[in-house]
């Protein structure tokens, strides 16, 4: 299962999401990948405001704080339909 976190050098949430995310990495068997928007316009237009931002099987499901519990929920939810 891929997550993919988006994530600006100047943000103190995307360490904190970044943290939640490596920690839960091995239990939920996910494969976490990490993109720093700062330096794409593109991206920063699109998303800058929500950083971090998390996306769980290609789709949106957080931004701004990490919530562990549903984190666990969306992993299992993309499980669940890719299936």
């Amino acid at each position: 299962m891929d997550v993919l976190l988006l994530k600006t050098r100047t943000c103190p949430l995307c360490d904190e999401a970044l943290a939640i995310l490596t920690s839960r990495r091995r239990p939920l068997g996910v494969d976490l990948r990490t993109e720093d928007i700062t330096d794409r316009q593109e991206l920063v237009a699109a998303y800058g405001r929500e950083v971090p931002v998390v996306f769980v099987a290609g789709r949106k499901r957080f931004f701004g704080h990490i919530d562990p519990v549903l984190l666990a929920r969306e992993v299992e939810a993309a499980r669940t339909i890719a299936r």
